[in-house]
This record gives C-alpha cells, structure tokens and sequence, in this order.
C-alpha cells in the first residue's frame, strides 16, 4: 500500500493529509500544482498497478469516467500516465461525508423526504452515465457523496465511476464482498448487465438509507449470494409501518430478481420513490409505480451552518431504531436446503464470468444478409404502429442507428463494441465481432459502399461494402486520454472531436487534423444532414445559460452563435434537413427551435414531465421525433414523442414501446416510411409510418 507523507510531493500535487483508506488504495488529500484548489488523489495499491491485465482495465474505464460531466457526479480531473508506476486519480474534493455515515449502525433510518431527494440526485448522475454507456456496478450509500452547497442545500454526488468495472473483473470474492450486500442477481449469474443492476444496488441504498439496515444481512458470503439469487427481499410495511406504505412496492420492484421485472432507469425509481414520500390528499394506499410527470422536488435544507462528521451524524439520526429481531444473520431458508450450498455453485459461476478476459483475433470478410435492391417493401402487415421486432440477439443496449442511403441495411452500434448489420427487407442480421467500447456513432457513405463506427474510447473502425460483403479496411485511434466526445458527419467521412472542451475536425479515414481547432467549446455536437454545419452545445451545470455555436464545417467560420437561459441544461440538438433550423432539447423535456443565422428562437413544444435527450428529422424534416433517458410510462414501457414541425403539435400518440425497455436510440429510413428505434437490452423495433 502507497503511504505518502503530508507535505510530500506525488505525480505534481503536494499530500496535505490522509482521507482514508479501503481495500483498493489510499485516499489523501492534495493540493493541485498549479491551480489554488483542493483535490482527492486516490493511489491505488502497487499490487494492481502490477497486473498488466488489472492496469489495462484500469486505464481504458478511467478514460471513460473522465468523460462524465455531471453535477451528481465527482468528476475525474486528471489520472495517471501509461508509464506512471503507480495508478492513481485526482477529483475534486467533496468537503462533507458519505451517505453510508448519515445512517451508521444501529440508529435507524434518515427521514423519507431525505433519503428521496438524496437518491434523486443520485439518480440523475446514474442516468447521465448510462446515456454515455458506462455501469457504475459499485452503487452503494459509501459511493454517494454528499455535501451541502453556499446556499444550505444538500447536494449528493455519485463517486468511483469506472473503478468498479475496471477492477472487479480481477478482484476476488473476499476483496469485493463488502459490496456483495448490493450486488444484482445477473452479476452472480454471470450474465451481461445493463443499467438496471446499477437500479438494484441504488435500491438496495435506498433500503439502507430509509431503514438503517440492509434486505440481507448474511455474514456468508454464499448465504448472501443466494439470497440475492433467490429471496424476496423485506417488506418495509410490515418492519417499518410508520414508514409510507408505497415504499414498500417501490423496493420490491428495484430489488426484482429479473432485470425486465425492476426499473427502467434509475430516474424512473426516484420519480416512484418522490410520489411514495409526497402525501396527497386525493390517494390512499400505496402510489402505483409511475413516473413523476410534476416539477422538480425542493432539495433538503440544513441548520444554518451545514455539518461535518460526525457532528453531523448526530444531527441527522433518526428517531427510528427499530432493529428487527426476525431477521438473523444465519437463518435457513424455507424448504430445508440451506442457501449456502446454492450460493457456492452460483459464486464459482460469478467468479469464472468475472475472470474471463475475451480475446477477438482478426476479422475476415463479413457477408452482408439485406437485399440490395434500392427502396423498402412494408416490412409487415401488422396493423399500423404494432412495431416489428428485431432479434439482436444481445442483451447490450443500442446506442447508435443508421440506415444504408437506398434504406435497405440498417446498422445497429451497441455497448461492448457490438456492431450488427440487418436486411431491412428480409430482416437477416449479421454480426460483426465485438470490439471495443460503446458505440457511439454510425455513418454510411453516400455511394453505400462505406460503414463508419466510433466508439467512446476514441477509436474509429471502417467497413468497405461491395457486393453484400462488409470487409474491414482499417482502425485508427485518438489519444484515449485526450477525447472525451466524437461524433461523424452523416456519411461518415468527417469527425468531430471534443478534447478537453475545444472541437477538432479530422478525416475520418487517417485521423488527420483539418486545420487547428475551433476557438469556441462544446460538449454536445450535431452535424447537418448534408455534412456542411456542425452544431456545438456546451452545457451549463452551474444554472447559467448554455451556448449553442453553428460552424460552417468547410471554411470552420462561425455562422451563429447564441444563449439559451434557464438552469435546465441542453442534452442534444438536430438540424431540420433542408432548413436553418436547429432543435434542442434539454433536462426539463422543453424543445426549442431556432434559427440558426440569427440564433431567433422560432418554436418549441414540451415533452410532459420527460427529459428532451434526444431529437431525430425525418429526411423531409416535417416530423421530429423526441425521447429521454428517463421516458417510461406507467407500465414501465418507454415512449417516442412524435411532433408536427409545422404547427408544433403532436403527430399523433407516443409510440409505447412493448417491452419496457428506454428508448436509447432511433432513426428515420431515406424514405420516411420507417422509424427504427433501439433501446436497453438489445431492444430494437421496426415502426411503419402513419403520421
């Protein structure tokens, strides 16, 4: 274990003091080498740092959590170089405590109101990194930390993105299984997961906030495996009447031992848990399961003066201290047969999943299954918006759609460098072996005889198509530290890249520069559907206003460049084809058009109680289609928002998706004539157009 001595130097940052230690490193406080300001510099044991395999995961998800702007999450300021001895993290420093210390043992649970607003916030850090593809697997009260801000508003952030994924994979049961208490059933099985176990261990903290206490509380490692495995989880109502009685459903749908079975999101669970807290005049009983389509919750307030530990522990105790006696921690199961023999199978299953380490050789020549005759043919005769389904085979979630320009291939990009290719006619997919990260980006060239891919991780694959057979022509990368955002032009011949805040342009086919970078930042960005303007958006996380900047992509000159007030910040924006008009849309589900030489706003309509996180035109620009990281119904389903360009009204209901998966994804063929839409799980649909 690294020990650094205060007033030490380490990697340029001067050691004030230790913060703590854990199982995988030491934690110290540090002042930045150039800048008047307080960091957390996590070293991580020398042991890790050896294992070449351990040092390649940690670098690859530590460049991906650097990339994760959010205000509920600890961001990554700076990390370790390739050739560094140690590998090591700075973030800001978080002047406050972890929620795990807010509800120590033996003192009951925190207030409802608070322990809902502070997984609320939680929450919306946990959505922002599923939108950019990254599970934190590692959720639990100690990894949320809260502070309270200038004005006495507690404020909870989300921390260690990226170094659960990166580190489980080589730790051992005994090293981990301090965060087995919050751990999903399909991590122990083995499978792939999704955004939904990071659902589960945020249920499992929830639990813990309200109660003081975990669902199970077997010290067996096995016992506690199984139980996860197998046993329902307990119901407040009955250990904890005083509690609001439709929390108790809330927990059981989080914990559901089925992944289709919890949450969509983690955005969906805190909106159920704000309604289970909310008292309303007009419902008794437990509040269904739905999101919440009202404003936004009022944060906690604190005395005057805030807190700091433990002083503030003894503040926020509970009055509740029920302990229940029921539950022990070594009681068999019903049946007989005890949990720890069904534990022990399923735990060598976790730790074989775990350890295996894939290895992809070379990729020869990929047969492409999709007609190749130019237009679509209906590709059902369902009744009009009864979508048809497409078999991915997959459980990864899809991040990116494109259609070939005659629209008879559709390109599917999803998590884990997933690549699939489906005939739009005949519905024939072909795979293209998994490389990579999360793909971000698609782009056919204008011939048809080209398929580009990004991904987050800043490598940049090609696919020559001649004849229905995809063969690889090359990979190229950017400096994995230095990228946080890439985006192609429509026929996948240009990329724009964000580093470090400024945007760069490159060709796409040997990553060579046009020209210096633009002098104005962004973090979003959206090209025109010709390729010739590139949209920039940069976010403001502080409540001030966002910029939107329009460049003229062949002579890199500023068209346009304007403010959008408000504290919602911007998540996407989209060129109408054929127009001047540029749609955005942002955190409280407003969409706004404007012109783009003038920067006038010239529209908007609201999606109801949904965030606006992605827009799509279809080739005429008459519709736009919206959807959310958050957009699910009642059921769970989740939604595609249809509107009118014209009148600025809906085209028609919502497209309720049948699965209850979010909607992730989606794209308009040449024609108009379909709308495919990807989601959570591998979820992808065929839409026939009737609006």
């Amino acid at each position: 274990m690294v020990r650094l001595a205060p007033g030490s130097a380490f990697a340029g940052y001067r050691i004030e003091r230790l913060l703590g230690v854990g199982g995988m490193g030491v934690v110290y406080l540090a002042q930045h080498p150039r800048l008047e300001k307080w960091v957390a510099l996590k070293v991580l044991n020398e042991s890790l740092a050896a294992e070449p395999a351990a040092r390649a995961r940690f670098d690859r998800e530590a460049a991906v959590a650097a990339r994760l702007e959010h205000p509920n999450i600890v961001a990554v300021l700076d990390r370790n170089s390739p050739e560094d001895e140690y590998l090591w993290l700075s973030m800001p420093f978080v002047d406050g405590c972890d929620a795990a210390a807010l509800v120590p043992p033996g003192c009951g649970g925190m207030d409802p109101a608070r322990a809902a607003d502070l997984i609320e916030q939680a929450a919306r850090g946990l959505d922002h990194a599923h939108r950019m593809g990254v599970i934190h697997r590692d959720v639990k009260p100690a990894n949320i930390l809260v502070t309270v801000d200038p004005d006495g508003v507690e404020r909870a952030l989300v921390s260690d993105f990226g170094l659960a994924t990166s580190l489980h994979a080589a730790a051992t049961a005994s090293s981990i299984g301090g965060s087995f208490a919050y751990t999903a059933p399909e991590r122990f099985r083995g499978e792939i997961v999704d955004q939904r176990s990071d659902v589960y261990s945020l249920g499992v903290t929830l639990y813990q906030l309200l109660t003081g206490e975990l669902p199970y509380t077997y010290v067996d490692q096995a016992a506690l495996m199984a139980a996860h495995l197998q046993e329902s989880p307990p119901r407040l109502c009955d250990l904890w009447p005083e509690l609001p009685v439709g929390l108790t459903e809330v927990i059981v749908t989080a914990l559901a031992k089925d992944p289709l079975d919890r949450f969509a999101s983690c955005g969906e669970m805190a909106r159920a848990v704000l309604e289970a807290v909310t008292p309303s005049p007009e419902v008794t009983g437990s509040p269904p399961i739905r999101p919440n389509t009202g404003g936004d919750t009022g944060r906690y307030l604190l005395p005057p003066g805030g807190f700091d530990v433990p002083s503030g522990v003894e503040v926020l105790r509970s009055e509740r201290t029920r302990v229940s006696a029921e539950r022990t921690r070594s009681r068999p199961p019903e049946g007989g047969r005890h949990r720890s023999q069904l534990g022990r199978r399923n735990l060598l299953r976790a730790a074989l999943a775990a350890g295996a380490i894939a290895a992809v050789g070379g990729v020869g020549a990929i047969v492409v299954r999709g007609k190749s005759s130019a237009g679509t043919e209906p590709v059902s005769t369902a009744p009009a918006l009864a979508p048809v389904k497409l078999d991915t085979g997959r459980t990864q979630g899809i991040r990116a759609l494109a259609y070939s320009p005659d629209g008879t291939q559709l390109a599917v990009g999803a998590d884990m460098g997933v690549l699939q290719i489906f005939g739009v006619r005949d519905r024939q997919r072909t795979e293209v072996p998994p490389e990579g990260g999360t793909i971000a980006s698609l782009g056919y060239s204008a011939a048809g005889d080209r398929l580009t891919a990004c991904d987050i991780l800043g490598t940049v694959r090609h696919w020559g198509i001649q004849g229905g057979v995809l063969q690889p022509v090359g990979d190229q990368a950017f400096t994995k530290a230095a990228v946080s955002r890439v985006a192609a032009s429509p026929d996948g011949s240009v990329l724009a890249v964000v580093a470090n805040g400024s945007v760069q342009l490159y060709d796409s086919t040997d990553l060579h520069p046009f020209g210096d970078p633009f002098g104005q930042k962004a973090s979003r960005l959206s090209f025109s559907p010709d390729g010739g303007q590139l949209a920039g958006v940069l976010p403001r996380t502080d409540g001030g206003r966002n910029v939107v900047t329009i460049w003229d992509v062949h002579s890199r000159n500023v068209i346009s460049e304007w403010e959008i007030a408000g504290s919602a910040g911007v998540y996407c924006a989209a060129f109408q084809p054929s127009s001047s008009i540029l749609a955005t849309g942002d955190s409280e589900g407003a969409i706004r058009l404007w012109d783009t030489r003038t920067g006038a706003e010239v529209g908007s309509m609201q999606m109801p109680g949904v965030e606006a996180a992605n827009l799509v035109f279809n080739s005429s620009g008459s519709v736009l289609a919206s959807f959310g990281g958050d957009n699910t119904v009642s059921s769970g389903a989740g939604r595609i928002w249809l509107w009118n360009v014209s009148d600025r009204r809906a085209a028609r209901e919502p497209l309720v998706i049948p699965d209850r998966t979010l909607v992730t994804a989606a794209a308009f063929s040449p024609d108009g004539r379909l709308l495919a839409s990807g989601g959570t799980h591998g979820s992808l649909y065929l839409w026939k157009a009737d609006w």
